[in-house]
């Protein structure tokens, strides 16, 4: 994944604040505004409030960062922890060399009804495209975006009065538990006979909207309020 220009970011940020509701906006920009004063303040990143070191140090969770997860020096030491599975929620495609690694597998959570809506904002999508449900599904990686066999599937309703921020909540609320059961799944060894398929054949992939799609998405949200259109 490349890095965006000034111009794309600008856009993106448009749109996000086109796509989203008053109070959950105002309540992200917070936290990243906080993150960024005390990243400031703090020359060790697990005294920041706002940041994952900060809880994973909260509840001695060992944590280590580092800029490329492909790094050969990552890899070398991810293989000498020898990991059972790997919980990867990471923005970049990962190597061969690093999905290789775990002896179950790498597993994703994604915030879309695989095999359809892949890639980007799937809530976001869904709600564009009129569906009824959205969900989250664990899947296993492979060398395809949200391409590997579902593990696990819930789903979410996507009601009359519902916006993007609403139905991305109902799937955060349902992911933690959806992960929860995959890792129970696959300590009891009973996981490979419970596999989804996410055949290619029935995908659809979308990347990150642009402004004239949070404008179509509000003309929709408009038409459903009012006519559960």
């Amino acid at each position: 994944m490349g890095k965006k220009s000034f111009s794309e970011k600008i856009n993106y940020l448009i749109t996000i604040v086109l796509i989203s509701d008053l109070l959950p906006l105002i309540k992200r920009s917070f936290i990243v505004l906080f993150y960024i004063l005390f990243k400031n303040v703090f020359s060790d990143a697990s005294k920041n409030p706002f940041s994952l070191s900060y809880t994973a140090k909260k509840y001695q969770i060992p944590f280590v960062f580092v800029n490329d997860i492909n790094s050969e020096s990552f890899l070398t030491e991810l293989k000498n922890d020898r990991p059972t599975i790997i919980i990867n929620q990471a923005q970049v495609i990962l190597k061969e060399q690093f999905l290789a690694i775990p002896q179950v597998g790498s597993l994703n959570r994604h915030c879309g009804l695989l095999p359809k809506y892949r890639g980007r904002l799937a809530p976001f999508w869904a709600y564009v495209m009129k569906e009824k449900e959205s969900g989250v599904s664990i899947h296993f990686i492979d060398s395809d975006i949200d391409n590997g066999p579902i593990l696990v599937q819930k789903k979410v309703p996507i009601e009359r009065f519902d916006t993007f921020d609403s139905v991305l909540a109902k799937d955060f609320h349902i992911a933690p538990g959806a992960m929860v059961e995959a890792i129970g799944l696959i300590k009891s060894g009973e996981y490979v006979k419970r596999l989804i398929p996410n055949e290619k054949q029935f995908s659809s992939y979308y990347s990150s909207p642009q402004i004239r799609d949070a404008l179509a998405y509000r003309k929709i949200m408009l038409k459903k309020w009012l006519f559960n259109e």
